[in-house]
């Protein structure tokens, strides 16, 4: 009972990443509040992935292939499994809207097949490359710091480059060549805030036994505060193109926002039914974000009702409904189609529904 209360807390921070997620995606211009989000939301789910590492306590001490087969099954079958669902639903609805792009089904087929991803799901494929990355570099090496460092500042020079060339008209080769580095080099951002997490869950842990709780709780909430002022300094980041802009404030903020976080839900808020659900399930979430339009849905459910509010009560009202929506795609996928996420395998599910 110990063990499963100790770990609530990182399923809380979980869930308001996925929710950050969901709310990120409703307005994507250049606002406060995205350029606080978009600051660490995607660095959260690395630091809590290598926070669990720490926690089975086992990935450095076992095989590397081991680690590598059990999580390549873990995280690819369902990104292909949600994917294989995006790309059928993308062609129904363009011939049901009378119009098939061709080019652009062989478009998402070709970005899932290489990996990247058709939308919010490339964070699958980057996870496991970042997990694979780690247990590569930092498997006996003492000196870690020393290697982090040489990770920040190649992922920062590759970053600045990426911003310059990926916006720019390539030939087909000059541009899939980029996407793969870009693919790449996310992901060892992603090794970097693996091993932050990998190395700070111990000390979080030790700290809980402390008596300086409250001293705990004021920092995470400077931090939290100078998260979003110096996010502000840094806007239109994205982790999945590297755009970093100032590497120093990316990886400044992302790290504020995530210890902020994690403070929160270790010393005010470790236990959050709802949180918990979400961010057992963000999984879900996040593959269905391409496929049924929840965002679209709920903009059209509050736009009957004529009521008006100010833009930030509108992204969040979206929001709710949006993860009100989730709960049914959560349930629906769970109790019927557990195979999706392979949880139950396919055969077993087929006998015991019959």
């Amino acid at each position: 009972m110990k063990k499963m209360q100790r770990m609530t807390y990182l399923d809380c921070a979980k869930g308001v990443a996925i929710i950050l997620v969901v709310l990120g995606h409703i307005d994507m211009g250049n606002n406060p509040l995205n350029n606080w989000i978009y600051s660490f939301h995607m660095p959260l789910f690395f630091v809590l992935s290598g926070m669990l590492m720490a926690y089975k306590n086992n990935c450095l001490s076992t095989g590397l292939w081991v680690n590598v087969k059990k999580r390549s099954v873990q995280l690819l079958y369902p990104y292909f499994t949600f994917s294989l669902i995006t790309l059928i639903w993308l062609v129904v609805d363009q011939l049901k809207h009378g119009h098939a792009d061709a080019n652009f089904i062989i478009q998402v087929i070709i970005d899932t097949l290489s990996l990247d991803g058709y939308g919010a799901i490339w964070f699958l494929p980057a996870l496991l490359m970042a997990e694979i990355f780690f247990l590569m570099i930092f498997r006996g090496h003492k000196r870690s710091i020393l290697l982090v460092g040489c990770l920040v500042l190649l992922t920062s020079v590759s970053g600045m480059y990426l911003q310059v060339a990926i916006p720019l008209e390539r030939d087909l080769l000059t541009t899939y060549l980029e996407r793969f580095y870009n693919m790449f080099n996310r992901s060892l951002i992603g090794t970097v805030f693996i091993w932050f997490g990998y190395s700070l869950f111990g000390k979080l842990e030790k700290a809980a036994t402390g008596a300086n709780k409250p001293g705990l709780i004021i920092l995470g909430i400077v931090m939290f505060v100078a998260n979003f002022f110096l996010a502000q300094s840094n806007p239109s980041v994205d982790l999945h193109y590297s755009v970093l802009n100032n590497p120093v404030l990316y990886y400044v903020c992302a790290l504020l926002g995530t210890v902020s976080t994690l403070l929160f839900f270790k010393f005010i808020l470790p236990n959050n039914r709802v949180l918990e659900y979400f961010g057992r399930n963000s999984m879900i979430i996040m593959g269905t974000q391409s496929i049924v339009p929840l965002t679209e849905i709920s903009k059209n459910i509050l736009g009957m009702t004529g009521m008006s509010f100010e833009r930030y009560s509108y992204d969040v009202m979206i929001c709710i409904l949006s993860m009100i929506m989730n709960v049914v795609m959560i349930e629906l996928i769970n109790r019927f189609f557990p195979y999706i996420l392979r949880r139950v395998p396919f055969r077993e599910f087929t006998v015991n529904a019959g």
